[in-house]
């Protein structure tokens, strides 16, 4: 089997042009090859640059949610700060976005504490402490 000499495909026999590129080929004996030029490359995709994977803001956003709304209202922070834990613990993973997983922790913390400041302020108001 021959080979074009321009962009390297296999060549019936008997043709006299390139049936990928349209080059004009000369037959050669059966025991030569024509070799590819050095421009061709058989597969394109393996020169190209790596994908970067692009990192996520969702995680960084709940995590500010979730500091703003702990001082507000404080299970709302509970629940943005654990679904941005969840979901910065797989940016971190994915990108090491160190943001992603520290400020939904910081919002978790901060809801915590809002919890607690409510929880003592109603036994005050209460008379149990």
């Amino acid at each position: 089997m021959n080979f074009c000499p321009n962009c390297g495909a296999a060549l019936q026999a008997g043709e006299n042009f390139c049936s990928a590129c349209g080059t004009p080929v000369q037959q050669a004996p059966a025991n030569q090859y024509a070799q590819p030029q050095e421009n061709y490359n058989p597969c394109p995709e393996a020169n190209q640059a790596p994908v970067e994977n692009k990192k996520s803001p969702v995680p960084v956003v709940l995590g500010v949610l979730g500091i703003v709304f702990a001082w507000l209202f404080a299970l709302i922070g509970h629940v943005l700060s654990i679904v941005g834990i969840v979901l910065g613990v797989k940016e971190y993973k994915a990108n090491k976005n160190i943001a992603a997983l520290v400020l939904p922790i910081i919002g978790e913390v901060c809801a915590v504490v809002s919890s607690v400041i409510g929880i003592i302020s109603t036994w005050q108001m209460m008379g149990i402490i």
